[in-house]
């Protein structure tokens, strides 16, 4: 059965997600006019370059573990993929906000007093669902005034307490007012009436290498390797496959 073994504990030097969408282009003899249709199914495609070095020296040593346990590509690999704009995040630079979910070993875990489940509120700033001319829409209160809250491409997660997230995301910049309001312009339409809202974060993607990156290490200086990666899916996968994390 294949394995998704998790992304190893290495830090980023670069990061590119994007999508390709295969396309079949004809053109009428008689008329010119263009068909276009779809050859194949929509993914993601990542770019990442993680350190040779990293805490402990350690960087080049998680990147070969996890390269033998891919076994020549055979195993996939599962990642929390940041947006396209990654670095400002990285900085600190954009409003982040999220919720904490406990898990052991994949497992959710729930707290009790002793006899009643405990719940944890979400938290997020609350957001209804609207339209922003012609495009879905979020309208979210109780932002930092005057701050560029949302960028393009950055993940707009509509928090739910049983998990059953709904996510979109940002197609402009969004900036919140002086009341602390922003309405923020969405890929594809969210069911939200006053529900949290986390804005930023990463997605988890499941990928298969593409191919498997060798570097040099020098006497001096820093390193790094080059991985490209492609999106799968489940229903790629009949038998299944089964998660691994070597590295918690």
């Amino acid at each position: 059965m294949t394995s998704v073994f998790a992304w190893p504990p290495v830090r980023l030097l670069a990061w590119e997600l994007s999508v390709e969408a295969p396309i079949s282009v004809s053109r009428s003899r008689l008329t010119g006019a263009r068909y276009v249709s779809g050859r194949g199914r929509k993914r993601r495609v990542a770019t990442a370059e993680p350190t040779g070095r990293g805490a402990y020296q350690s960087g080049s040593g998680y990147v070969e573990m996890l390269k033998d346990l891919l076994a020549g590509g055979e195993h996939l690999v599962r990642m929390r993929c940041p947006s396209s704009i990654w670095m400002g995040a990285a900085l600190g630079r954009n409003l982040r906000n999220c919720y904490v979910e406990v898990r052991d070993d994949g497992t959710p875990v729930y707290l009790s007093d002793g006899v009643t489940p405990v719940k944890i509120p979400l938290v997020g700033q609350p957001g209804t669902a609207t339209l922003d001319g012609i495009w879905p829409a979020i309208h979210v209160t109780g932002l930092p005034p005057h701050t560029v809250v949302a960028r393009p491409h950055e993940l707009v997660r509509v928090l739910d307490p049983d998990g059953n997230d709904q996510m979109s995301r940002v197609l402009t910049v969004a900036i919140s007012d002086g009341e602390g309001e922003a309405t923020i312009r969405l890929q594809n339409a969210v069911i939200a009436d006053e529900a949290p809202v986390s804005i930023g974060g990463t997605e988890e993607i499941v990928f298969e290498a593409v191919e498997l990156p060798r570097a040099v290490q020098p006497a001096t200086g820093g390193w790094s390797y080059l991985w490209s990666f492609r999106e799968v899916f489940p229903d790629e996968y009949p038998d299944g496959w089964v998660e691994a994390d070597p590295w918690s």
